[in-house]
């Protein structure tokens, strides 16, 4: 009898009972994890305010002794298949888990951040100081009771006895408003300066290309951007050589110069093209902020109006910061970079016609090869006796050929 086959530990046993593990039903609304600065007070709240482009509602975090928050969603790209596990420490210092606690974390399918970073006040005011009455004189209180979505906002300044978010708003209010007080002092009302708006964000992007921008921006809105386009030029050999050997026989002649005074002249050389380029990456970085700002915190109408401003050299001079270099630059570039398309382009016309000739010469040699190999083939199949009749002295002998010609009658 044939030995039994041992069970393999993969077989499934029917005498015992499969255990069917399911896993939880994803949440329709799942956690989100917030990132928010450190000491809050007990007073800060999360409100909804219109957004300063769409005015669509959005999450902000208010806190009366520290601001206001906007919140910046940080993610990893799409493509990347991650997720987060969010589970409470159970370590031997941290607290002991609560009875009745059944789930011990979540697992975040599509991970991300709402990390808390400051932002102006008086960009979140903008939806209601520039909307269908920009015009009109009125105070805080009637800004925010008269457009939609700052409902969350007057609930706080009416509970905030401290009364810190509202002198924070009446400040930001008269940084960039015309104001009318009326009777002794009490009211104060506000209309929208656009000009001392467009002065308000040429300020803070001027501090942000001091400071530098984010490793990205600076990769993609301005290295990449003051690239010169590189163009093969091609050159005689001829030419190539006569020049370096007539270099060689200077450089025979003349007394080598030290490394310090090397370093020197190359300073003296390169250093006046250096300090053009710093310039120019210092206008781009200048303009990229502003562009930045304008798109992300200005509605659009108003954001025409600015960059309008923005547009008129005039305008630009009295702030002492002349764009002009700039522009030329980039033009230049531009030009440079057509001009190496166009030559890219023949390049590419002229080595597939290359490549058409040398097919054809390569058929040609081709064809050339068979018919003497077959010349050769032919040689070899010829038999002894033939090889010595074409060896034979004919000369003064009449041809075969002749003897069939059909001759004329008289």
């Amino acid at each position: 009898a044939s030995k039994a086959q041992p069970q393999s530990q993969w077989q499934d046993d029917d005498n015992q009972p499969r255990s069917i593990h399911t896993l939880d039903i994803s949440e329709d609304d799942p956690p989100k994890l917030f990132v928010l600065p450190k000491d809050l007070s007990t007073d800060a709240r999360i409100i909804r305010l219109p957004h300063p482009v769409n005015a669509k509602p959005c999450r902000y975090l208010v806190d009366p002794s520290r601001g206001f928050y906007e919140f910046t969603r940080v993610a990893g790209p799409s493509r990347a298949c991650h997720s987060w596990l969010l589970a409470p420490d159970y370590s031997a210092d941290a607290a002991v888990e609560s009875e009745g606690n059944d789930k011990a974390g979540y697992v975040f399918r599509q991970p991300e951040l709402l990390v808390a970073t400051p932002i102006d006040p008086l960009f979140v005011l903008l939806p209601a100081l520039w909307g269908v009455a920009t015009q009109e004189w009125k105070t805080l209180g009637d800004w925010l009771s008269d457009y939609p979505g700052y409902e969350d906002l007057l609930a706080i300044l009416r509970s905030d006895m401290s009364g810190a978010i509202e002198i924070l708003l009446n400040d930001r209010m008269r940084a960039v408003c015309d104001i009318l007080q009326m009777g002794s002092g009490e009211d104060t009302l506000f209309k929208l300066n656009v000009l001392m708006l467009a002065d308000i964000v040429w300020s803070k992007a001027a501090s942000m290309g001091k400071v530098g921008l984010p490793y990205s921006m600076e990769q993609h809105f301005v290295r990449k951007a003051l690239e010169l386009p590189e163009v093969s030029v091609r050159r005689e050999d001829s030419t190539i050589s006569a020049v370096q050997e007539g270099r060689k026989a200077a450089d025979s002649s003349v007394i080598q110069m030290t490394s310090d005074a090397a370093e020197e002249r190359d300073v003296q050389a390169h250093g006046p093209k250096l300090q053009k380029n710093v310039e120019l990456s210092d206008l781009l970085r200048f303009r990229t902020a502003i562009r930045y700002l304008c798109m992300n915190y200005l509605p659009p109408s108003l954001e025409t109006r600015v960059q309008a401003m923005y547009a008129d050299r005039t305008y630009t001079l009295q702030r002492k910061t002349d764009l002009t270099p700039l522009d030329e630059h980039l033009a230049r570039i531009m030009r440079l970079k057509a001009e190496a398309h166009a030559l890219r382009s023949i390049s590419d016309n002229i080595s597939r016609k290359r490549g058409l000739d040398d097919d054809e010469a390569i058929e040609k040699a081709d064809a050339r090869k068979r018919k003497k190999e077959e010349e050769e083939a032919k040689k070899k199949n010829v038999s002894q006796g033939v090889k010595k009749l074409m060896k034979a002295d004919t000369s003064g002998m009449q041809k075969m050929s002749s003897f069939f010609v059909k001759k004329e009658v008289k």
